[in-house]
C-alpha cells in the first residue's frame, strides 16, 4: 500500500474546469514525444471529466496524490495517451522520474492569468496592467467559463486594453453579438430582455460582482445601477426605472426634494444599490430617455409597458405625484394638460397673472417628450392661449363694413381657426371644462361681432377696397394672368380660418405668397347673396351676377376670360394617376393664360362629416398638392380663392321654415316675421327669387336638419372669401406682385402680455373691437423717444457699428433697417417671431433670412451673439445686455 503524502497547500490555487481544460488543451496542441505529462500544481481536489480529447489525443486527467500514484499513471498509459495532474506537490517531492517525461520539464503553475493573453491571442507585454487590478481571481476564470465557441476575437497586434476585455465578457454574457458596438446604450437595451437578464441573475456572486464594478469604470456608473436592478429578482424594466430617477434627481440639480421624494429615493436604493451619486442617477436618466424615444420612434409596442411600468414604479415608491411630473409619462402629460386647463380657468376668473401661468403651461405642455404622439392636445392647447390672446386686445369697433371684412380676414378669422381647434377639446376633463368656458367666452364675442357685421351688409352692390365675388376675376385674375400664367384653384365653402391654415401649409411646401402693388396685406373679398355656391360660384366664373351650375360656369368662364374649368367629375383620373390628363395638359398649354379647378373637400365635409375637427393642410383637400404641383412645373402662379364660408354645427337651435321655402341659413322673405337673429337683404346682389332673403346671423341658427356645417347666412364666416395668391419659389419674381409680408397676426405667434380675461356680456349685439389693418409700420416706434428707440440710435451713432458697417461694404444693411430692427426685438422684450419680426421692418417672408443674416454679421462681433436665433428656429432673440456691452451703447 503506498502512503499518501499531505504537503502544505498554502497559496496552492483551487484547479477549476475551466482553466484545466485550457491548459491542458494547449498541452496537447505543442507537447514533443517525450513529453507525456502535464503537472498542474494545484489543491488535489479534481472533481472535473477524468479525460478530454484535444488536438485528436486523449488526455486522461488525476490527481496527484504522491510520486508513486503518478508513476502508475504513467506506465498505464496507452501509446497515444497523454496525463494531466493536479497536484500540490514540489517538484523535489515529483523526482526526476516524472519531470523528465513533463510538459517544458517542469510544474506549469495554475494561473490563469498566464492564459489570458493566449486567449485574445497577444503577447503579455501587450496586456493592459490595470486589467490583474480591476479583474482580481474572477475575471480569468470568467472568460474561460464564457469563451465562446468561436473563441474570444483576437487583438493581435495591439494592446489588450481593459475596456475591450470587459465590454466583450459583459456582451458574451448578456447575448450580444461580438461584432457589435458594446457601449452602456447597448448593455441598457439587453437588459430589457428577459433571457439577458435570467443570465445575469444566474452568474456566481463573485464574478457579477466584479463585472459590476468593472463595468462601471468602463461604460460609466449608470450601468453599475443597471446591472444592480437587473440582479434582483423585481422584473422592472431598467428604463422604467431611469424614467423614475428622471424626476428624482432632476437635470441640473433644479431643486431640493423633501418628504415623499426623499423617501422613494431611498427606496429605490432596494433596486438600485446604496449610496446612489447624482451623476450616476442622472445619467442612467438620460440614457433610459433616449432608450425610450427610440423605442417609440421605431412604433416598439414595449415601449408601452415601459410608460405602464414607470407610473407603477412611482407609485410602489410610495410617490406617485412623481410620475405626474415626469417629462416622460403620460402621467406626466395628463397633469401638463391638467396645467393648462387651470391657468386658463384662472384667466376667465380674472386672475392678473393667469396669462403668463397659461403661456407657460403650453410651453411646458409643449415640451413634453410625447407632444408630437398627443399632438391633437397640444395644438388645441396651443389655440386656446392663441384664442386668450385675441380676446385680450384692445382695438376699435369697425365703422363701415369694408372695415369689418378686412379686420375678419386679417385678424378674427384667425380666432376663428383657434376656436375651432379650442372646440375639438382635451381628453383631460379639467382641462375640457376650461376649454368649454373659454370658446363660450370668445363666442358670445364673435356673436356680436357677426352683428354688428350684418347690421352694414346690403344687397346693393358695393363699392369699396373689399372686391364682390363678380369682379375678381376682373380685378385680380385678369391683371396677374398679364404677367404670368395662372391657375385658379376655388376651394368651394373655404372659410377665412381654413385658408389661413392651408396658405401656411403651402408656403411651407414651396410657395410665397404675393401681393399687387400698393397693398401690404390679403386681397378681401365678399360672396353673392345669400352666400350659396349657385349664387356665389357662379357669379365669380361668370365674372357678372348670376346662378347656374357647372355648365353655366364653364360656358361663362371661357367667354369671359378664354378660361376652361374643371369640376369634381373632370378630376376623376384613370388608374396610377393624381391628376387626369386632361387637366394636366390643360395646365401646361403655354397658350392658355388662365385655368380654373374647383375642389369640393371642404363643401362635401359640410354635408357628410366634421370640418370642425379636421387640420385643413394641403393633404386634408383632394387634388391640392397634385394641382400645385402641376401649376409648379407649368411655371403658373396659383390663386387660391372659394365662392363663401361656412359656419360648423355646435348645436343651437333648429327653426323649420313655416310656408316658404330656403335653404339652411337663409329663407324667403314670405316665410315668416323676422327675427332678432336675422336679417333681410334686397338689392342686385340678392340672388335669391324677388331680389329678397332673410339671412340667419347667429350661427347656431339653422332651418333644415342638422348637418356637419352650413352656409348661406350672413355671418362674417360665410359672407368673407379668401383671396390668396401664389407664386413658387423656384420660379422669379412676377412684375407687379411683389412677395408679401408675413399675414399672421401679431398675437398669432408672440405671447405678447395680456391682462385678464374680458368679462362675459349678454347686452344687444353691437360693434365689439375694431382690428385696424396691420400694415408693416405696425411697430412704428416714435424717433428720439426715451426708451426703445434710444437703444437702436445710440447704437448707429456708436463708433464700432460704424466699424462694422465699413467692413461689411455695399452689402451692409441701411440705418434705417438696423435701427428698425432693434426696435422691433427690443420692444417685444428681446424676442420676436420671425412673422413679427419680417413685419415690423416691412419685409417679405423670403427676404427675413437674408436681412436676418445680415444683421447677425454686422451686430455679433467676434462671434458673440448679440443677434442669435432660438432653439425652435423660429424665434430672433437681442442680447441687450451684450449689444450694450459689445457697442459700449449706455
Amino acid at each position: 500500500m503506498v502512503a499518501r503524502v499531505t504537503p502544505v497547500t498554502t497559496h496552492v490555487p483551487v484547479a477549476t474546469e475551466a482553466s484545466v481544460q485550457e491548459h491542458v488543451a494547449a498541452f496537447a496542441a505543442t507537447a514533443r514525444a517525450a513529453e507525456r505529462v502535464l503537472i498542474l500544481r494545484a489543491q488535489s481536489s479534481w472533481s472535473g471529466p477524468t479525460s478530454i480529447v484535444a488536438a485528436g489525443r486523449t488526455i486522461r486527467i488525476v490527481e496527484g496524490v504522491s510520486q508513486l500514484a503518478i508513476l502508475d499513471e504513467l506506465y498505464s498509459l496507452e501509446p497515444e495517451e497523454l496525463l494531466a495532474v493536479v497536484t500540490p506537490l514540489t517538484e523535489d517531492e515529483l523526482g526526476s522520474a516524472i519531470l523528465l517525461q513533463a510538459y517544458h520539464q517542469r510544474i506549469t503553475r495554475l494561473d490563469v492569468w498566464n492564459l489570458v493573453p493566449g486567449l485574445f491571442g497577444v503577447r503579455s507585454q501587450d496586456v493592459d496592467p490595470a486589467l490583474r487590478a480591476i479583474g482580481q481571481n474572477w475575471l480569468p476564470e470568467a472568460l474561460l467559463r464564457y469563451q465562446p465557441a468561436t473563441r474570444w476575437p483576437k487583438q493581435t497586434g495591439r494592446p489588450l486594453s481593459t475596456g475591450v476585455v470587459i465590454r466583450l465578457l459583459l456582451a458574451e454574457i448578456l447575448g450580444i453579438s461580438l461584432l457589435e458596438e458594446i457601449d452602456a446604450a447597448r448593455v441598457l437595451e439587453q437588459l430589457e430582455r428577459p433571457d439577458a437578464r435570467t443570465r445575469w441573475r444566474e452568474l456566481d456572486e463573485p464574478t457579477r460582482e466584479g463585472l459590476t464594478t468593472a463595468a462601471g469604470k468602463v461604460l460609466g456608473g449608470h450601468v453599475v445601477l443597471a446591472l444592480r436592478a437587473a440582479a434582483s429578482d423585481n422584473p422592472i424594466s431598467i428604463a422604467a426605472i431611469g424614467l423614475v430617477a428622471d424626476v428624482l434627481w432632476p437635470a441640473g440639480g433644479r431643486s431640493s426634494l423633501q418628504g415623499e421624494a426623499l423617501a422613494a429615493r431611498v427606496r429605490l436604493e432596494k433596486l438600485l444599490g446604496p449610496n446612489i451619486e447624482e451623476r450616476d442617477a442622472r445619467a442612467l436618466a438620460d440614457a433610459s430617455i433616449a432608450a425610450g424615444l427610440r423605442r417609440e420612434a421605431l412604433g416598439d409596442d414595449g415601449f408601452e409597458h415601459i410608460l405602464d411600468q414607470a407610473e407603477a414604479l412611482a407609485k410602489d415608491l410610495g410617490w406617485e405625484a412623481g410620475a405626474a411630473q415626469s417629462r416622460f409619462t403620460r402621467a406626466g402629460m395628463f397633469a401638463r394638460l391638467g396645467e393648462v386647463g387651470r391657468a386658463i380657468k384662472a384667466w376667465l376668473a380674472g386672475a392678473a397673472d393667469a396669462a403668463a401661468l397659461a403661456e407657460s403651461a403650453v410651453r411646458n405642455l409643449s415640451g413634453h417628450a410625447f407632444a408630437a404622439r398627443y399632438a391633437s392636445e397640444v395644438f388645441a392647447a396651443q389655440m386656446a392661449v392663441r384664442l386668450m390672446r385675441w380676446m385680450s386686445v384692445e382695438v376699435k369697433a369697425p365703422a363701415s363694413l369694408d372695415e369689418t371684412l378686412t379686420a375678419y380676414v386679417h385678424d378674427t378669422g384667425w380666432a376663428d381657426r383657434a376656436l375651432s381647434a379650442t372646440w375639438v377639446g382635451s381628453s383631460v376633463a379639467e382641462t375640457a371644462v376650461a376649454y368649454e368656458a373659454l370658446v363660450e367666452r370668445a363666442r358670445d364675442r364673435r356673436d356680436r361681432e357677426d352683428a354688428a357685421a350684418a347690421a352694414l351688409v346690403t344687397g346693393e352692390t358695393h363699392a369699396g377696397t373689399v372686391i364682390p365675388v363678380e369682379q375678381l376675376l376682373e380685378r385680380v385674375v385678369v391683371p396677374l394672368s398679364t404677367r404670368v400664367q395662372s391657375l385658379i384653384i376655388l376651394i368651394d365653402g373655404m372659410s377665412i380660418a381654413t385658408a389661413t391654415e392651408i396658405a401656411q401649409d403651402a408656403q411651407q411646401a414651396g410657395w410665397v405668397e404675393v401681393l399687387p402693388d400698393g397693398h401690404p396685406r390679403r386681397l378681401v373679398a365678399l360672396a353673392a347673396l345669400p352666400s350659396l355656391t349657385r349664387f356665389s360660384r357662379t357669379s365669380f366664373f361668370a365674372g357678372a351676377l348670376c346662378a347656374g351650375d357647372q355648365t353655366t360656369e364653364k360656358a361663362k368662364f371661357a367667354e369671359r376670360v378664354g378660361g376652361v374649368a374643371f369640376h369634381k367629375d373632370d378630376l376623376r383620373a384613370a388608374g396610377g394617376h393624381e391628376l387626369p390628363r386632361s387637366v394636366v395638359d390643360a395646365i401646361n398649354d403655354g397658350k392658355r393664360k388662365i385655368v380654373g379647378v374647383v375642389l369640393n373637400t371642404i363643401d362635401d365635409a359640410l354635408a357628410k362629416h366634421d370640418p370642425g375637427g379636421t387640420r385643413w393642410n394641403l393633404a386634408a383637400v383632394q387634388h391640392l398638392r397634385a394641382l400645385l404641383d402641376a401649376a409648379a412645373l407649368a411655371g403658373r402662379a396659383v390663386v387660391l380663392t372659394s365662392d363663401h364660408g361656412h359656419v360648423i354645427e355646435r348645436g343651437g337651435e333648429y327653426r323649420p321654415i313655416a310656408g316658404g321655402s330656403g335653404g339652411a341659413r337663409w329663407r324667403t322673405v314670405d316665410s315668416g316675421a323676422l327675427a332678432k337673429d336675422e336679417i333681410v337683404v334686397m338689392g342686385s346682389r340678392v340672388l335669391s327669387p324677388e331680389g329678397r332673403a332673410i339671412l340667419a346671423v347667429d350661427e347656431r341658427l339653422r332651418y333644415m336638419p342638422k348637418a356637419a356645417g352650413y352656409h348661406g347666412g350672413a355671418s362674417l364666416a360665410e359672407l368673407t372669401v379668401p383671396v390668396i395668391v401664389l407664386r413658387n419659389a423656384r420660379g422669379g419674381e412676377i412684375p407687379g406682385w411683389p412677395d408679401a409680408v408675413p399675414q399672421t397676426p401679431t398675437w398669432w405667434n408672440e405671447s405678447a402680455t395680456v391682462g385678464a380675461a374680458p368679462a362675459p356680456t349678454k347686452a344687444a349685439r353691437r360693434p365689439a373691437r375694431r382690428v385696424t389693418e396691420q400694415t408693416p409700420a405696425m411697430f412704428d416706434i416714435e424717433v428720439g423717444g426715451e426708451h426703445e428707440s434710444s437703444l437702436s440710435s445710440r447704437l448707429v451713432a456708436s463708433d464700432l457699428y460704424r466699424s462694422q458697417k465699413t467692413r461689411a461694404g455695399r452689402h451692409a444693411l441701411s440705418d434705417e433697417v438696423v435701427t428698425r430692427a432693434i426696435d422691433v426685438l427690443h420692444t417685444q422684450g428681446g424676442r420676436a417671431h420671425r412673422d413679427a419680426f419680417g413685419a415690423g421692418l416691412g419685409i417679405a417672408t423670403t427676404a427675413i433670412d437674408q436681412t436676418l443674416a445680415a444683421l447677425r454679421r454686422l451686430l455679433n462681433v467676434e462671434g458673440y451673439d448679440v443677434i442669435s436665433l432660438d432653439r425652435d428656429g423660429v424665434t430672433i432673440l437681442l442680447d441687450v445686455d451684450l449689444l450694450r456691452e459689445q457697442f459700449k451703447v449706455r
